[in-house]
């Protein structure tokens, strides 16, 4: 009877051994075919995010092939082949937005004019394509193009468009000519774009690359990118390599999993054994109990059992200790893809907005709903002055920006010693970033209160704000403000959360000082430096609306060129600086005499233009010819010295004096010099017979 029970005993182990090796096979082979379908998954978002990075690096190509394209001077370059003003022109364009190369093609398909910076074209690279047929390819259904070519410089991007009138911004018309931007591929710019992606990236010597997970490193994604020509054949491959942590993670996870079942297998085969003996019920309660209650103190007293019941415990407590690691790790990895997904969203935000306040705002916004605190607020001070631009915003259950913890008199001192970096390092309350912290229930932060700290949780808690961050916002060892979340709940601050807001803050500040350059680099583009006022550039800008609404309207625009009388004779005696402070001066009175919409123009030397819109007849425009000659006859401060200077003022009227901008400064110019004729310190208007005198 005892042989044949332990007969049957064994046939059940075997049995049960041959189930649980089924199981696990089954379980591995699942846990592959998921790997895989993982990896491919992985693949096609790590091909898409590359493509996603090529194009936000390099569409300010596409932008300078889009403004530069509707331009009635380059249409009068088509006509005029003139090469000497390309060059002037399109070399300072290419050093300013950053491309390499440019090209312009009339409607034939003949090149007429190629530049680079490096000078290395030759005569081979004024050609880039190799027909017109290539043009009508590129631009029969689009006016925009891009491919790559492989020009002298090397692998080159190409953004191309049809050329138009600057009316013509809708590209309505059919087109002047073809002008074309480059930018070359060189090893510097893929090593860059490597850093972007996280990776690295090599040019393909042919078609074969490897399109999956490396078989030692099965977190690594490797792929080709294609890069078109302009008939859409391959010009050159990239083979991308990149990391996803995800597979990796998933593998290990599964292996884990794997184990755990094999553990619980022998386990369960230890029990049917341990079965036949007499002590065999305490033992089996006892691990029963535990595992039913989820509790490992239960096998505890089973560690010290010399029999098989204290491996069996051993195992159950590895078992938990192994689950609540696992546990630990998906909540790291949840964290981490929440910080991933949080870091890609202020990116986004970062790269649509060109406007400090709008990005500043969202931001705000954004910081809020990602912390979920009921105050978020940032505060900005930034410029080579440290005080030029100042922005605060805030934004929760009270939008006031008056609501928030710094805008309090109690807490503003700490605020200006976190931007200046001047609290000291190892106080309880501060990260190694430099953030300040208080959150009095939150248990993974500093909970020892040093003197500094237990100062700014008094202060809070006094104001009713149980949870604070003030987290500075550093770029390249420069503080540029603060952004600041408050909320009168406790434990609202996790250790994880502030390391994603001071990623947030690295963030904010390269987006603030990508803005700040691009509205400098605008203004100095389009204004005169020295005083501010719009340049010669912007001449037909202000004056193409203003005859457009005048024919609209059957109203009169006024043209003036205002020169200052003996102004050579202050430079000459004073110098060069106390005549730019005249300068200055002199176009702060000017501006100050005219409305919102009339324009000052600085066209070079001592020399003005003045536009005046909506002018009903020459009468007004000669009322404010002679207020600023009366402002320009009261003496000026300059340096401690009492100067005085005179203005001669030529008058065109729009459309009397001429239906062109060439033809109105140009007849504003002859009646300027009428009025220096007549002695200087008057206007003269011009009129299509004599010279009208005021």
């Amino acid at each position: 009877m005892l042989h044949t029970m332990k007969a049957r005993l064994l046939l059940l182990l075997s049995a049960i051994v041959v189930l649980f090796g089924l199981v696990l096979v089954k379980l591995d082979s699942s846990r592959r075919t998921q790997a895989a379908i993982l990896l491919q998954q992985q693949q096609r978002e790590a091909s898409a995010s590359f493509d996603s990075l090529v194009s936000l690096r390099t569409r300010f190509l596409h932008q300078l092939a889009y403004d530069y394209s509707y331009w009635d001077d380059l249409v009068a370059f088509l006509r005029t082949n003139d090469t000497s003003w390309a060059a002037q022109t399109l070399q300072p364009v290419l050093r300013n937005y950053g491309a390499d190369l440019c090209w312009i093609y009339d409607t034939e398909g003949r090149p007429l004019y190629a530049a680079s910076l490096s000078g290395r074209l030759g005569g081979r690279g004024l050609n880039l394509l190799p027909s017109r047929a290539a043009l009508d390819t590129l631009f029969s259904e689009h006016r925009f193009a891009h491919f790559f070519v492989t020009t002298p410089e090397g692998l080159t991007e190409i953004r191309g468009a049809t050329i138009h009138p600057t009316l013509d911004e809708a590209r309505a018309t059919r087109p002047r000519g073809y002008l074309l931007f480059g930018l070359v591929w060189d090893d510097a710019f893929i090593t860059e774009l490597a850093g972007l992606n996280g990776g690295t990236i090599t040019m393909a010597d042919d078609e074969s690359a490897a399109t999956s997970g490396d078989l030692e490193d099965p977190s690594l994604i490797r792929f080709q990118a294609l890069l078109p020509g302009w008939d859409g054949s391959p010009v050159a491959r990239l083979n991308v390599r990149s990391h996803v942590p995800g597979v990796d993670t998933f593998l290990k996870a599964s292996k884990q999993y794997l184990l755990v079942s094999l553990l619980f297998a022998g386990g369960l085969l230890g029990i049917v054994l341990l079965a036949v003996t007499r002590w065999f019920n305490s033992p089996l309660r006892l691990i029963s109990r535990s595992l039913a209650t989820d509790d490992p103190s239960h096998v505890g007293r089973l560690k010290d059992d010399r029999t098989e019941f204290g491996g069996i415990a051993s195992l159950i407590g590895r078992f938990f200790e192994q689950r609540q690691q696992l546990e630990r790790e998906n909540v790291e990895r949840r964290r981490a893809e929440e910080a991933l997904r949080v870091s890609h969203r202020f990116l986004e935000i970062a790269n649509r907005h060109r406007e400090m306040e709008p990005l500043v705002r969202e931001f705000a916004v954004e910081i809020e709903r990602f912390t979920g605190c009921t105050l978020a607020g940032i505060h900005l001070s930034f410029g080579e002055d440290g005080s030029r631009f100042e922005l605060t915003v805030g934004f929760g259950e009270s939008p006031d920006a008056q609501h928030l913890p710094c805008s309090r008199s109690e807490v503003r001192g700490i605020c200006r010693a976190i931007t200046a970096g001047d609290l000291r390092a190892g106080a309880s309350c501060l990260t190694p970033e430099g953030s300040c912290v208080m959150n009095r229930a939150s248990r993974d932060l500093p909970s020892v209160l040093g003197e500094l700290h237990w100062d700014i949780c008094t202060r809070c808690w006094r104001l009713g704000y149980e949870s604070v961050a003030l987290v500075p916002i550093r770029v390249q060892n420069k503080t540029l403000g603060l952004i600041e979340v408050a909320d009168q709940r406790q434990d609202m601050l996790s250790s994880h959360v502030v390391d994603a807001l001071e990623a947030v803050a690295k963030q904010l500040g390269i987006a603030v000082l990508r803005v700040e350059a691009e509205e400098r680099l605008a203004f100095m583009a389009t204004h005169d430096l020295l005083t501010g006022l719009p340049n010669r550039a912007m001449v037909g800008f202000r004056l193409r609306p203003a005859m457009a609404s005048a024919d609209e309207r059957r109203e009169n625009v006024a043209v003036m060129m205002l020169d200052l009388d003996y102004f050579k004779s202050i430079n000459d005696t004073l110098g060069h600086a106390a005549g730019d402070r005249l300068l200055q001066a002199a176009s702060q009175r000017i501006s100050a005499i005219l409305r919102r919409s009339d324009t000052a123009v600085r066209m070079g030397g001592d020399e003005f233009m003045i536009i005046l819109p909506q002018v009903a007849s020459g009468d007004d425009a000669s009322k404010v010819a002679s207020k600023i000659l009366e402002t320009l006859r009261k003496p000026f401060q300059i340096d401690d010295r009492e100067l005085r200077v005179t203005g001669s003022i030529g008058i065109a009227l729009y459309p009397e004096g001429g239906r062109t901008i060439d033809a109105l400064v140009k007849h504003a110019d002859i009646a300027m010099y009428q009025a220096k004729g007549q002695g200087r310190n008057t206007f003269c208007t011009f009129t299509t017979g004599e010279e009208s005198t005021p």
